[in-house]
This record gives structure tokens, C-alpha cells and sequence, in this order.
């Protein structure tokens, strides 16, 4: 294949002061049949370009396409985190409120047994007292029955050896 410089330093001989159709008729011979696989060479390369381009152009199709679900994809993990992260609050928060509510109510439970604990222990001193107190009042009685006794002993004695 000739090169465009070889193609400038082509010479033609001359005969009678006018160039020699034979050696013209050759040169264009070879710059048509170069100039013919050049042309369908640029036809095939303009084909091949042409489905390149389109390969091309589908890929960046499919990169925009990937970048698109990409952010798509990282907005719904981002929506999923923060509404993870909420629901995981609320639950904190339900779960804090929850468990003040049983403090409070065991607060008032406790309360509520140490006011009975005193009341009992009150009522307990009270009826120790009072069982105490009706002893006492049990132990000066059979005393006095004792004692009362002992003198109708005495009586009786009398009585019944008068009877007698």
C-alpha cells in the first residue's frame, strides 16, 4: 500500500514532452486498489465504530441505570436505618415509661406493705397490751379467788363441822 508521500514523489516518464499513458494507467492501478481497501477498511472501521458507539452509549445507559438504583437502593437503606433507629426509640422510650409505671406501682406496693407492716406491728403492740392487761386482770383474779378461797376455807371449815 502506498503511503500519501509515495504517492507525491510518483514520477511519470516522458515521451515527446507528454507522460506515458502506460506508467499513469499503473500508478492509478495501484492508488485505486489501495484507495479500494482503504474505502471498505474505513466502511468496515465506520461499522465497527458504529456498533462501539452503541455499546457504548448502552453501557453508559446501564452505568446512569446503576448509579440511579444505586442511590435509590442507599435512600431506601438510609429510610430503613432512620426508621429502624425511631422504632428502636420509641421502643426505648415505650420500655422507660413502662418500667417507671412498675417502679411507681412497686414504690406504692412497698408503701403500702410498710404501712400495713406498721399497722400490724401497731395492732400487734395493742393486743400484747391488752393480752397482757387481761392476764394481769387473770392473775389478780385467781388471786383473789385464791384468797377468797383460802378464807372460806376456813369458813367452810367452820361451816361444815357445824353441820356436821
Amino acid at each position: 500500500m502506498l503511503t500519501p508521500l509515495e504517492i507525491q514523489k510518483i514520477e511519470f516518464q516522458k515521451k515527446m514532452g507528454k507522460y506515458v499513458p502506460a506508467d499513469v494507467d499503473e500508478a492509478f492501478a495501484v492508488i485505486a486498489g489501495d484507495y479500494e481497501v482503504l474505502y471498505k477498511e474505513n466502511i468496515k472501521l465506520r461499522d465497527r465504530l458504529e456498533v462501539l458507539e452503541d455499546l457504548v452509549n448502552k453501557y453508559k445507559s446501564m452505568e446512569d441505570t446503576m448509579r440511579d438504583t444505586l442511590i435509590v437502593a442507599q435512600k431506601a437503606a438510609d429510610d430503613l436505618q432512620k426508621g429502624a433507629t425511631q422504632k428502636a426509640e420509641a421502643i426505648i422510650k415505650q420500655a422507660e415509661n413502662e418500667a417507671e409505671i412498675i417502679r411507681e406501682g412497686a414504690r406504692v406496693m412497698a408503701n403500702k406493705t410498710l404501712t400495713e407492716r406498721e399497722k400490724l406491728a401497731n395492732d400487734l403492740y395493742a393486743y400484747s397490751v391488752q393480752v397482757d392487761s387481761i392476764l394481769d386482770a387473770q392473775k389478780q383474779l385467781v388471786a383473789q379467788i385464791l384468797k377468797t378461797r383460802s378464807g372460806n376455807d376456813g369458813l367452810q371449815s367452820d361451816t361444815e363441822s357445824s353441820e356436821n
